[in-house]
Protein backbone atom coordinates (compact mmCIF):
# COMPACT_ATOMS: atom_id res chain seq x y z
CA UNK A 1 0.00 0.00 0.00
CA UNK A 2 1.32 3.43 -0.95
CA UNK A 3 0.08 6.94 -0.28
CA UNK A 4 0.80 10.55 -1.18
CA UNK A 5 3.83 12.25 0.34
CA UNK A 6 2.77 15.42 2.16
CA UNK A 7 6.31 16.82 1.85
CA UNK A 8 6.95 16.61 -1.92
CA UNK A 9 3.49 15.68 -3.22
CA UNK A 10 4.52 12.43 -4.93
CA UNK A 11 1.15 10.68 -5.41
CA UNK A 12 2.41 7.20 -4.52
CA UNK A 13 5.70 8.16 -2.85
CA UNK A 14 5.07 6.95 0.69
CA UNK A 15 5.60 3.26 1.45
CA UNK A 16 5.11 1.51 4.79
CA UNK A 17 8.19 0.12 6.56
CA UNK A 18 8.75 -1.89 9.74
CA UNK A 19 11.84 -3.02 11.62
CA UNK A 20 14.08 -0.44 9.96
CA UNK A 21 17.15 1.04 11.64
CA UNK A 22 17.60 4.79 11.17
CA UNK A 23 20.33 7.13 12.32
CA UNK A 24 19.73 10.15 14.50
CA UNK A 25 22.52 12.72 14.62
CA UNK A 26 23.42 15.85 16.53
CA UNK A 27 26.53 17.83 15.58
CA UNK A 28 29.25 15.15 15.34
CA UNK A 29 27.33 12.54 17.37
CA UNK A 30 25.41 9.72 15.71
CA UNK A 31 23.28 6.88 17.03
CA UNK A 32 21.37 4.17 15.20
CA UNK A 33 17.86 3.50 16.47
CA UNK A 34 16.83 -0.05 15.50
CA UNK A 35 13.39 -1.46 14.73
CA UNK A 36 11.51 1.67 13.67
CA UNK A 37 8.22 1.68 11.78
CA UNK A 38 6.29 4.21 9.72
CA UNK A 39 6.22 5.57 6.17
CA UNK A 40 9.09 6.67 3.89
CA UNK A 41 8.98 8.54 0.59
CA UNK A 42 10.87 6.98 -2.30
CA UNK A 43 11.00 10.37 -4.07
CA UNK A 44 12.26 12.83 -1.43
CA UNK A 45 13.30 10.62 1.49
CA UNK A 46 10.79 12.10 3.96
CA UNK A 47 10.08 9.77 6.91
CA UNK A 48 6.94 9.71 9.04
CA UNK A 49 7.21 7.46 12.10
CA UNK A 50 4.35 5.70 13.80
CA UNK A 51 3.69 6.88 17.38
CA UNK A 52 5.92 4.46 19.29
CA UNK A 53 8.79 4.83 16.81
CA UNK A 54 8.56 8.63 16.91
CA UNK A 55 8.93 8.55 20.70
CA UNK A 56 11.93 6.19 20.54
CA UNK A 57 13.65 8.26 17.84
CA UNK A 58 13.07 11.52 19.75
CA UNK A 59 14.29 9.98 23.01
CA UNK A 60 17.53 8.83 21.36
CA UNK A 61 18.11 12.36 20.06
CA UNK A 62 17.32 13.93 23.44
CA UNK A 63 19.74 11.55 25.19
CA UNK A 64 22.51 12.51 22.77
CA UNK A 65 21.95 16.22 23.34
CA UNK A 66 21.76 15.83 27.13
CA UNK A 67 24.90 13.69 27.13
CA UNK A 68 26.86 16.23 25.08
CA UNK A 69 26.06 19.23 27.28
CA UNK A 70 28.93 20.51 29.43
CA UNK A 71 27.99 19.96 32.95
Amino acid sequence: MKRECLCCGAPQGMERFEGRPLEVSYQDLKRTVPGLAGWACSECGEVEFDGASALRYAKAGDEMIEGSSPG
